[in-house]
């Protein structure tokens, strides 16, 4: 029982990371900052209006979020083969860009 209630609770504390989600669309970009993130461009997808970074579809990865080279190395593999990918997004960088939380990449 004790296990069925953890997994439960674990479950729903990844859902409560999850912000807005962008829809599954192709990179047109990969820019790595010389500061603290990696900067992703989709053509025509939500952001953060919290962000200053100008509306569109800029978004970047931090390099201190706990899954960063895994990632970053998905989304090489998404912009190689020019899979879509998804991203949760969540707060601002340092950079003002909108925060990646979550990406999935599933073909279509």
């Amino acid at each position: 029982m004790k296990k069925i209630v953890l997994l439960i609770l674990a479950s729903l504390s990844l859902n409560v990371n999850a912000g807005v989600w962008t829809g599954p669309k192709p990179l047109k970009m990969i820019y790595p900052l010389a500061t603290s993130s990696v900067v992703l461009f989709q053509q025509t997808s939500p952001h953060s209006s919290e962000c200053p970074q100008p509306e569109g579809a800029y978004y970047a990865i931090d390099v201190s979020h706990p899954n960063y080279k895994n990632i970053y190395s998905l989304l090489l593999t998404a912009y190689t083969t020019q899979e879509p990918v998804n991203f949760a997004l969540n707060g601002c960088t340092g950079e003002g860009y909108t925060k990646i939380q979550q990406v999935i990449m599933a073909k279509q």
